[in-house]
């Protein structure tokens, strides 16, 4: 949610009549209501049963920019740009403000408004981005099995504890796994083994008796299989190097037990498409964000993802937590591709902005708003509500729906919006 100075009203818009049959024509807008006067969430349209993934999305990240909406100058940028992805109307080429609804295949999206891609606070680009990634490296895993090679997930830990500081373990974690890659026994350990290159990625949860978890997966590719009498003999190498580095980075010796875990993958046996989406998984917990019911607790920890949506949900220690793990991992880099893997498997670079394009160049526009129209549409918080209308009762409907809004929902300023034609 965003902050609102008390002097101003906000609105909400009740819950149509649990009553209407699907695809019914509308009751008269009176469900705006200001929010003095029982205000009650939207209910999905196509899931009255549940939350669907769009209306989560848009809930988490309102929880998010609330979080941030603090951390920036006062009257400045915000520190975090999550805070205006979505909801601020970025400037064509030709300097024009304007959000355009857009329809394709049944589904309905926003263009015209400020992407941030940030991976590690939006809910929203994260997602994008993960399914993109998970795309990717299916490409990469099915090229990796043409050329012969064979692929594991290696996972790098280390022992916390509940009182850590978390951008200081994040900091020492990272020094170890750089110090890991600069010395010599690894260079020997690469050349025995025929690693031909790894993608690595970073991930943290939070448990409430052992506090922050920093891990990392590294996805690596090997030249050839490696025999399964042998690989017991790597995994007790590679743990014997990971222990010295951390030692060295001043963080607590792992165990042989957590330190290191390898998942082996026989190809092509297991697919490459669930390798991809196991290893996205890991670091993105994309499970999350499309709705599926997850499987972790506040014993096993909790992923950002999960501290986001429990901090909206009015749980005020998991908004600080998450907070803390904004300030430790904003601005760092995700997902990493060793020098010479993506030229070896055939894979062109892809930017995360590539990967938060909506549609295709056949999809119609549905309504253009104004920036002050869009800004009503904000004020009142139905941002996901006027696309549900827009895929279940069309065009016209949205732009009833929409004059209504324009006509009982004053501007900040205000007055009244344009009405749409």
């Amino acid at each position: 949610m965003t902050a609102v100075s008390p002097s101003v009203p906000q609105y909400r818009l009740l819950p149509p009549d649990p009553g209407a049959v699907r695809g019914a024509p509308r009751a008269p807008l009176g469900r705006i209501t200001n929010k003095d006067s029982a205000p009650t969430r939207i209910k999905d349209l196509r899931a009255p049963s549940g939350e669907s993934a769009r209306k989560r999305m848009y809930r988490m990240r309102g929880t998010a920019r609330h979080l941030v909406s603090r951390s920036g100058v006062p009257g400045g940028q915000p520190k975090y740009r999550v805070a205006w992805c979505g909801h601020r109307v970025a400037k064509s080429d030709w300097g024009d403000q304007r959000v355009e609804m857009m329809m394709e295949d049944g589904r309905a999206w926003y263009s015209g408004l400020y992407r941030c891609g940030d991976v590690w606070l939006c809910p929203a680009c994260s997602s994008k981005i993960a399914a993109g990634r998970r795309m990717e490296l299916a490409e990469a895993v099915v090229e990796a099995d043409v050329q012969g090679m064979a692929v594991a997930m290696v996972t790098y830990t280390f022992p916390h504890r509940r009182n850590d500081d978390l951008r200081e373990i994040v900091g020492k974690f990272a020094k170890a796994r750089s110090k890991l890659r600069a010395c010599r026994a690894w260079r020997r350990f690469v050349g025995r083994w025929g690693i031909e290159g790894e993608v690595k990625a970073s991930e943290v949860t939070h448990g409430e008796r052992n506090g922050w978890h920093p891990h990392a997966h590294n996805l690596t590719f090997f030249a050839r299989p490696i025999a399964p009498e042998s690989r017991t003999e790597f995994e007790s190498e590679l743990y014997a190097a990971w222990k010295t580095v951390c030692i060295r980075a001043d963080l607590p010796t792992p165990s042989r037990e957590h330190g290191v875990h390898v998942l082996w993958y026989d190809l092509p046996a297991q697919g490459t498409a669930q390798i991809a989406a196991d290893y996205v998984a890991g670091w993105s917990a994309i499970q999350e964000l499309t709705g599926a019911p997850s499987k972790e607790g506040k014993r096993s920890g909790r992923s950002p993802w999960r501290l986001l949506d429990d901090a909206g949900a009015g749980d005020a220690r998991a908004g600080e937590l998450w907070v803390e793990f904004a300030g430790a991992f904003h601005g760092r880099q995700q997902l990493r591709w060793s020098k010479g893997l993506r030229n070896r498997l055939k894979k062109l670079e892809l930017f995360d902005t590539d990967l938060l394009t909506e549609g295709s160049p056949t999809a119609r526009p549905v309504v253009t708003l104004s920036r002050d129209q869009w800004t009503v549409v904000c004020r009142c918080r139905a941002q996901e509500w006027v696309l549900c209308i827009a895929e279940d009762e069309g065009s016209e409907a949205v732009r009833g729906a929409l004059n209504e809004v324009f006509s009982r929902v004053p501007m900040v300023g205000g007055g009244y919006a344009d009405q749409i034609e």
